[in-house]
Order: C-alpha cells, then structure tokens, then sequence
C-alpha cells in the first residue's frame, strides 16, 4: 500500500485514519477480519454515536487541506470471511468536506465487486457530468457510490487559486450530456505556505462533441465578491495524457500573461486567433489556447488544454501529469 509518502497506518476502523492521504495505491492485499464498532465517537464532539457500517473502501476524512488523487486504485484485493458488510460505502459529507465529495477509487480487477477497470467515486451527479452516455455511470444509492466504467472518461485533479484573495467558497459547473447544469461548491482549504487558499476538486476530462447544447469538458469556476485579478490553476494527476478540457474563471479584463509551466509562449491567444464562442474554442486545432469573452457577465476567461505527462522518463502513474496555469490580467 501506497499513499503519497505521508501515512502508512492500518487497522481497526476506531485505531487510525489515514489523515493526509493524497494517492492510495493498493496492490496484492488481503483485508483480515476485524469486528466492526457501532458506536464511534463523533468527530464534532457531540454526545451521540457516530454509527457507521464496516467497509473495505470508504472515506474517513473529516476536514483537510489535502487533495484526493485521481489515480487511487485497488488491484487484486481480497477479504477474509466475514470482513466488511460493504466492500465499497462512502458516508455523506458536510459542505465543507471537499476531500470526502472527491474521492475516486479505480478499481482494476474487480477487488470490489463492482467490476474490473472502473472508478468508484462518491454519489453526486457533478462528479459524473463529464461521462460518456456510450458507457453511462451506475448508481448504488445504499452505497453512497456512483460506479463509473473507465469507457465513460478518465479523471483528474483540478486546484483553483486566486493569489491574494480570501474567498469564502467557489462554484465550479459543467454541463452533461443533456445540457443540465452540474454544479459543485469547493469550500478553501486552510492557506498553505505561501497564504494562498486551494479550492480543489476531481472531474471527468476530455471534450466530448455529445451534448445538446455545447461540448462537454468544461469547467467554469467562479466566486462570490470582487473577481480576483490573477490565478494559478493546476490540472493534474490524470490518468490518461493527451486529453482536452476547458476551464473557465472570472476576470475583469483581457489578461496580460496567461501562461502553461511557466512558458508564457505555448498559450496561445484565441481572440486573435479569429476564435469569438466557446464552440470555436473547444474545435480549435490548438492543444493549448484560450478565450476571453468580454460580453459575458462576468467576463470569462477561458483556458483549453491538454494533459501533459510531468515527467516523460515516467508512466502517467508514477510521476502523473502536471499543468499549471498562471493568469494575470
């Protein structure tokens, strides 16, 4: 078992929580029996029980400021006699939880009993939007569960930040296959070291040409208050390179650099590319462009572009993929 480097602890349910777990990676393991405990303590210090059925995969996150990988997976993991009442259960979180509403689990082998090569992610419609209708998610309502076949798309990690700024939350929507809006509120995590609030969340990527009513794989993030003036937004930890996604943020006026791993000369500018809609932002044959529409309100700045492998001497699950987008008007 792997989990980012930070925590190694297993055992009983009521022994450890896995605390600051950003990639959980689990290969050739047998799950022993354990006698599960009904009367957890509640977390928030109130005097009732905290109940809460045994489970092979569940989240147990309360409040962090770490993100949930994407590439999580199980892969030949098996139960003793008797281990779990679930083998998959998600409890439902508060709003401020955003590490428990984001959690995907691939499972690759079935481990899971939900079948092999699909995600399992928390039961929230925005969660899936982005899934093909070909391969269509399948709820598991007792579980808290969405099963996802890898067909549908392949997820990844998005970190929003607007340096400078404290924001009480931020709503990130898409759309789905058939048009409906889809929306998510990210709550900040605590600042990390350089002040700056993260508002994180997990989604499908690629642009799908399936919807009723404009392209799916668009993301447009906003926030209450004033529009913040610049912005670092990392897409990262996907499991699959090469594929498109757009994300939209507020901005008051044309940026001044917009740039991709700190090369401003890779984004290029679509409004002066002749590009003037979104739908001529998501068909241009630039993997990396964007699009300032001023005639929206707010105005939007939108970014398209595609996953890049952080590191080439490495595969997508060893080193993943890393954009990071600065914006400056």
């Amino acid at each position: 078992m792997t989990d980012g480097g930070e925590h190694r602890k297993m055992g009983r349910p009521d022994d450890y929580v896995l605390s600051a777990m950003r990639k959980m990676q689990m290969s050739k393991l047998r799950v022993a029996y354990f006698e599960d405990i009904d009367a957890l303590v509640d977390p928030y210090g109130v005097l009732q029980a905290a109940d809460r059925k045994s489970a092979g995969v569940t989240q147990v996150e309360y409040r962090s400021r770490y993100q949930e990988d994407a590439r999580n997976y199980v892969d030949n993991w098996t139960f003793g006699p008797n281990t779990v009442d679930h083998t998959a259960y998600y409890r439902i979180p508060e709003d401020d939880e955003n590490m428990v509403k984001n959690t995907v689990v691939h499972d690759l082998d079935n481990s899971l009993g939900q079948g092999s090569d699909v995600y399992l992610a928390y039961l929230d419609d925005f969660l899936v939007a982005n899934a093909h209708p070909s391969a269509p998610p399948v709820a598991l309502t007792q579980e808290n569960v969405y099963v996802v076949p890898a067909a549908s798309g392949d997820f990844a990690q998005f970190d929003v930040m607007a340096p400078g700024m404290s924001k009480p939350s931020m709503t990130v929507s898409t759309k789905d296959f058939n048009g409906t809006d889809r929306n998510m509120k990210i709550y900040p995590t605590n600042p990390d070291s350089q002040g700056r609030q993260h508002f994180p969340f997990n989604g499908i990527i690629g642009l799908q040409k399936v919807s009723s009513t404009g392209e799916q794989g668009v993301y447009v993030c906003v926030f209450p208050g004033a529009v913040p003036t610049s912005y670092e937004i990392e897409l990262q930890n996907a499991r699959a390179v090469d594929k498109h996604v757009i994300v939209g943020v507020p901005l008051a006026s044309f940026p001044s650099t917009v740039s991709l791993n700190n090369d401003t000369g890779i984004m290029i500018n679509g409004n002066n590319q002749g590009i003037t809609d979104l739908s001529g932002l998501a068909n241009s044959s630039s993997d990396h462009v964007w699009f300032f529409d001023q005639f929206s309100v707010p105005s939007i700045l939108y970014i398209k572009t595609k996953t890049i492998l952080e590191d080439a001497a490495h595969s997508v699950d060893w080193e993943g993929t890393r954009n990071l987008i600065n914006v400056i008007d």
